[in-house]
């Protein structure tokens, strides 16, 4: 048995294995980062990422709780999340029973985004299987970044959007902008703030390129104002936090124009074009929710829960309107887990900043010092829609990744 797990151990650091290797965390990465988990249009790899890995993640977490029955433990988090998971599961399931008379199960099954939080324990389990190195995790991320950076490109520059669009497209809207591609940004953000890094530190002139290259598709073709807003501030203060000191009063004096432009009129101008029919709905829908949580203090304290479409319609049967809580920012949180809901989702925002913060503060690596620039970034857009809980599974990932390179590090 110890002569097979030794050859099995030297097959997996051959040289030809481990390129093959970067390939493999290429295609776990995609689903683990949540990119097809809402993308309705591709039905297999939708029922993939949002059900089947999810599965698969507590099941590897049920193979870790056997262990804590033999050896005592489990990774650091571990029974943070897993209680978070439970708590806002049981919660938004009781509460839509309780006041709209769903039944129990149907409020589970709503919740089946959450299962995402068991990713954590799938991308730790792959990690320390093959035995990943922190330079296989950098070039994993520099070439998903490239990959989706000139696939998006391409996309918005050769293929006509009209050809795809319907009501129920996820990934080709139709609004004052015109037909134009919504498509995922996680891998694009995080590789925007990772080659911009890697410039001002080492110069590189290829890494230079790469970063202009994410920053106009982002400028030209993703026409989500919030999103470019928070990526240039968040650029802002990678540059300010670099800078000299005459540099940052520069820095600070344009932020102080910015935004007395901004209250003079300036915002009226940038939101001139926007979509009222998308705002319409962000509108009746906070309106709504904000009726539902401040008509009563358990409201506001344990909140309504989520409807499931396949109880007679959800909530557009109830309100008789299109309703979506992911568009609302924390409104929208508060209505479906209630303040406890919001603590929690908080909570798991400051863990993640908490365990980036802590591997910084002793080793400033350039992938952990993007991954903390994509949740600032994410943390700012959440007024508008929070990526916890709607997209927890990028955020427990790389957590995952966190907790696995300091164990790396530590052991090399």
């Amino acid at each position: 048995m110890t002569t097979a797990i030794n050859n099995l151990e030297h097959f997996i650091q051959r040289k030809k294995v481990r390129k093959v290797l970067i390939g493999f965390l290429c295609f776990c990465f995609i689903f683990l980062f949540q990119i097809f988990f809402y993308v309705t249009d591709f039905n297999i790899l939708y029922i993939i990422s949002k059900i089947v890995i999810g599965i698969i993640g507590s099941l590897v977490f049920f193979i870790y709780f056997i262990r804590i029955l033999i050896k005592r433990k489990l990774p650091k988090y571990s029974w943070y999340l897993v209680l978070s998971f439970f708590a806002l599961v049981l919660l938004s399931a009781s509460t839509s029973n309780y006041y709209f008379h769903q039944p129990f199960l149907l409020g589970v099954i709503a919740q089946v985004k959450l299962n995402a939080i068991f990713y954590f324990f799938l991308v730790l389990a792959i990690l320390k299987a093959y035995r990943v190195t922190l330079k296989e995790l950098e070039t994993t991320f520099i070439w998903l970044g490239i990959g989706f950076v000139v696939l998006y490109i391409l996309i918005n520059v050769f293929v006509n959007p009209i050809k795809y669009w319907t009501p129920y497209s996820s990934i080709v809207v139709h609004d004052s902008k015109g037909y134009r591609f919504r498509l995922p940004d996680v891998f694009v953000s995080i590789f925007t703030f990772y080659s911009f890094r890697k410039f001002l530190q080492q110069g590189k002139f290829w890494m230079l390129m790469g970063f202009l290259l994410s920053l106009a598709y982002i400028l030209i073709f993703s026409k989500e104002r919030a999103y470019m807003g928070c990526v240039g501030a968040v650029l802002g203060l990678v540059i300010f936090f670099r800078a000299h000191l005459v540099t940052k009063i520069a820095l600070v004096s344009l932020g102080l124009v910015a935004i007395v432009w901004l209250s003079t009129g300036g915002w009226e101008d940038i939101t001139s074009d926007v979509d009222t029919t998308s705002l319409d709905v962000r509108y009746t829908t906070s309106t709504v929710a904000y009726g539902f949580i401040s008509s009563d203090i358990m409201h506001f304290v344990v909140g309504g829960g989520n409807l499931n479409e396949l109880w007679d319609g959800g909530f557009e049967r109830i309100y008789g309107q299109n309703f979506y809580l992911s568009d609302i920012g924390w409104v929208g949180v508060d209505y479906e887990f209630g303040l406890i809901g919001v603590l929690i989702c908080l909570s798991l925002y400051f863990l993640i900043f908490y365990e980036l913060n802590t591997f910084i503060k002793y080793n400033k690596l350039i992938l952990i010092l993007a991954f903390r620039d994509f949740v600032l970034m994410r943390f700012m857009l959440s007024v508008l829609s929070p990526a916890i809980p709607y997209f927890i599974g990028i955020f427990t990932s790389i957590l995952a990744i966190c907790v696995y390179l300091r164990l790396y590090l530590k052991s090399s």
